[in-house]
């Protein structure tokens, strides 16, 4: 009866070790399903950091130099249309990565999509910037040209709302309600850049068809054109600069969560460890 007694003992005793190691399991599981999408979500930041400002870069290079003119023949050269379309290519791959992290929320989901496809759009676009700086005359090229700014001034914007869902997510309060003015501020400034681009295609459409204000147009030209590029320059800068905070704040909860997983792995490891002798002196002493 006594040795009875004691198998029951001890198989009642296995059974909430048995319970508490399939839930450390799916614990385990859902904390490395986490840290799996936290680190999709920095590597998709760490390539938005770059490939945003770099896209810039050669897109002013392109459209306002010939220095990309490598063996040109029939301005369909493919050398001079690489540099931004291979940094649109890389926006989309980076967007890719933090929309594969699958976040929950609704909202981020939707604004990312919209990114991706805008990003697709303008790598399709982008060797439109090396074929008008060789052929300018063409209105067919100036039309895409301008196409072309307007889809990427409205990819900042939709990328300053990524940024606050992100922010909202990972940070705290106060820096979600920093996102929020941040993005108000960008919209604010993207959506003057988009107006007077506009009513400076305009002019000078007006200008060239009748010639009267054709001489202070290309006057005024370069100066407008250097203005509108530092005007596209702060919100971008500031966008990357939120791109690093939340690449920051990712690595930070990397860390963390690796550091408590380490600390909640020793704490469970001696808590099993710990009622397991328990029972076993009481069935020998029994």
């Amino acid at each position: 009866m006594n040795t009875k007694r004691g198998l029951k003992s001890i198989h009642i005793s296995h059974l909430p070790r048995r319970v508490m190691a399939e839930e450390q399991k799916k614990i385990a599981g859902s904390h490395d399903e986490l840290l799996a999408r936290l680190a999709g979500l920095y590597r998709g930041l760490s390539v938005l950091l770059w490939s945003v400002p770099l896209y810039l870069i050669f897109a002013v290079q392109t459209i306002f130099t010939s220095e990309w003119k490598i063996f040109f023949s029939n301005h369909w050269d493919l050398i001079g249309a690489l540099p931004a379309t291979a940094a649109a290519v890389c926006a989309v791959y980076g967007t890719n990565l933090v929309r594969a992290s699958q976040l929950e929320s609704g909202k981020l989901t939707k604004n990312l999509d919209e990114l991706l496809v805008i990003f697709i759009a303008i790598g399709g676009l982008s060797p439109f910037y090396y074929w008008f700086s060789q052929e300018p005359a063409l209105l067919y090229f100036a039309a895409m040209v301008f196409i072309l700014i307007l889809t990427s001034l409205y990819s900042l914007m939709v990328l300053s709302r990524v940024i606050y869902r992100l922010a909202a997510l990972l940070g705290t309060p106060a820096l979600r309600t920093e996102a929020a003015l941040f993005m108000l501020l960008n919209n604010a400034i993207l959506l003057a850049c988009m107006a007077g681009f506009t009513l400076y295609c305009l002019v000078m459409v007006g200008a060239i068809r009748f010639k009267n204000l054709l001489y202070y147009c290309a006057y005024y030209q370069p100066h407008f054109q250097w203005f509108f590029v530092l005007g596209v320059l702060f919100p971008t800068a500031v966008c990357v600069w939120w791109l690093w905070n939340l690449k920051t704040l990712c690595f930070e909860r990397i860390l963390n969560w690796e550091v408590g997983k380490d600390e909640s792995f020793r704490e469970g490891a001696l808590s099993s460890q710990s009622p397991s002798r328990e029972p076993q002196e009481e069935d020998a002493a029994s």
